[in-house]
């Protein structure tokens, strides 16, 4: 009996919880694919809007990319903690490891940048807001340079590839370099003045689509904060 009106007050509770409500939820589950044999579970990576998903697979000595039902081609290699999508789901970048010291990026199964690198930093793989542009790091003879859309900019000794900022309006970019002893804020592959010391936990940040700002210390232990501001150039 006490079983029953236990029931009773549930299912009362819930028809008043319902009824109260402003929105009835509709919740549809559809099947849309299934994993291969020998996947590589910490490769799975999916787009930001749960639409896109990707992964890894090991077959036959060599891998396989498997993007939503679609696979890319057999390779030698591929990094397996570089798999990213673009901010809209679109594309998928990814880095190949033919064979020692040949690397290159790929963007749903397609090629860019023709030139083998020596190395790419699997982190650096960057899509901007508007999902257009694509940047990494790569290394040619020791140096290390920024590739944006395919183009190589200036080398450095070292890139920090955790202090890349794209702007808002996808236009421009920033980051930290080494070259000899000095730290260079570097915009759209200009670098400014060189700094002896940048803090490890100072990061770049654009609060305008022009505007970039940062915090530096000096060896007396004050803090600045820095403001690049970019203007067109007079003619």
């Amino acid at each position: 009996m006490n079983k029953i009106i236990f029931f009773s007050i549930f299912v009362i509770a819930q028809f008043f919880q319902a009824a109260n409500c402003e929105n009835v939820r509709v919740v549809r589950t559809q099947k849309i694919s299934s994993f291969e044999n020998n996947f590589i579970v910490e490769t799975i990576v999916k787009s930001t809007d749960n639409l896109h998903f990707a992964y890894i697979v090991k077959y036959d000595g060599h891998m396989y990319l498997v993007h939503d039902s679609e696979k890319y081609l057999n390779y030698n290699n591929i990094k397996t903690d570089s798999l990213v999508f673009s901010p809209d789901g679109k594309r998928l970048a990814y880095i190949v490891n033919e064979s020692s010291n040949v690397y290159f990026v790929a963007i749903n199964g397609v090629r860019q940048y023709g030139k083998n690198l020596a190395d790419i930093k699997s982190k650096s793989l960057i899509f901007s807001p508007d999902s257009q542009h694509l940047m990494f790091i790569g290394k040619d003879f020791e140096r290390w340079f920024v590739v944006v859309d395919n183009k190589e900019g200036q080398q450095f000794d070292e890139i920090f590839e955790n202090s890349f900022v794209f702007s808002p309006d996808s236009r421009h970019i920033a980051y930290l370099a080494k070259y000899f002893d000095k730290i260079y804020v570097v915009i759209d592959d200009n670098r400014g003045d060189g700094y002896e010391y940048f803090p490890p936990w100072s990061t770049l940040s654009w609060s305008s689509p022009t505007t970039l700002r940062y915090l530096l210390l000096d060896i007396h232990n004050d803090i600045y904060n820095i403001k690049e501001t970019l203007v067109p150039k007079k003619k």
